[in-house]
């Protein structure tokens, strides 16, 4: 049913298919420069339009060929991308701006004195086995309340600015 045509002998290349021209050897087609120099230019015409009408019909039958935008891999990724994607900046309280603009001058004495007793009481209650809490107390926390703690000590005039 589905037969190969296979040279007689293997030393013997194949005979060319012409089913495998493409768009720029439409001269080396069997029998397209024969005849009179219009019969040549309708068949160059009949050539060229029926490849237009055979990918026209490829287009329109199959629709569109899927890219790389089109996968739902891609898509997946891209919907991703966008929840995770940071949100526009927003407007910094009033204890975090001044903790960011006095952090130095204000704020850095007082919270290296408190961590430090702090982390004192922890050292020595993990001496002593007790081991309630078990990591050293968190900088980040006693930091925002030195901060606070400053922050309402200002002047009135102060915070107003």
């Amino acid at each position: 049913m589905f037969q190969a045509y296979l040279p007689e002998r293997m030393d013997q290349d194949p005979a060319e298919d012409i089913d495998e021209t493409t768009l720029g050897d439409i001269d080396k087609i069997p029998g397209i420069d024969e005849g009179t120099e219009r019969e040549r230019a309708e068949r160059v015409q009949i050539h060229k339009s029926t490849r237009l009408k055979l990918q026209q019909w490829f287009l329109h039958d199959r629709g569109k060929v899927p890219g790389a935008a089109d996968s739902k891999e891609v898509k997946k990724l891209f919907k991703a991308i966008g929840q995770e994607s940071v949100r526009p900046p927003r407007r910094l309280s009033a204890v975090a701006f001044y903790q960011k603009m006095f952090y130095d001058d204000r704020v850095k004495a007082d919270f290296d004195a408190r961590y430090s007793t702090a982390l004192k009481a922890w050292q020595d209650a993990r001496d002593r086995g007790i081991t309630i809490p078990d990591k050293p107390p968190a900088q980040l926390k006693i930091r925002n309340e030195v901060a606070a703690e400053n922050w309402a000590k200002e002047s009135k005039e102060f915070r107003e600015e």
